[in-house]
């Protein structure tokens, strides 16, 4: 038997860690911890990966909402559809200049970047990301 591990997804990657989160529940594998971060999961997929608790042991849904991100999870598919045209506003082509929204965590090189980065490794870890 293989160790379990963990599986992060942000943005459209947290539907692809879903749908990897599942298939290895499907194998028999489990999955210590399944972090979605800002992603456009759908209600149905999540209610999937919820019904393998046995083997998917931890699910961290971190949302951006708060930071103005239209972007979260259990959302529905024409949401997210909806979402799209926000999105492409609150994209800043300055990796240097502060993020919000859906990119709050993107960047780089800035004081502010580094700390919102360690804020959240301090959150998951203290939802059991190990």
């Amino acid at each position: 038997k293989q160790d379990k591990f963990n599986i992060i997804g942000y943005s459209w990657g947290g539907v692809v860690a879903c749908l990897v989160a599942h298939y290895y529940a499907l194998q028999g594998q489990e999955v210590d911890t399944l972090v979605l971060l800002a992603a456009p999961v759908n209600q149905s997929l999540l209610d999937t990966v919820y019904r393998f608790k046995d083997k998917i042991h931890n699910v961290i849904i971190k949302n951006l909402t708060e930071q103005g991100d239209p972007i979260y999870a259990g959302m529905t598919d024409g949401d997210i559809l909806s979402a799209v045209p926000t999105l492409f506003k609150s994209m800043n082509p300055d990796p240097k200049a502060p993020q919000a929204g859906h990119f709050y965590y993107s960047g780089s090189g800035t004081i502010d970047t580094m700390q919102r980065k360690r804020k959240l490794i301090s959150e998951l870890s203290g939802k059991g990301l190990k």
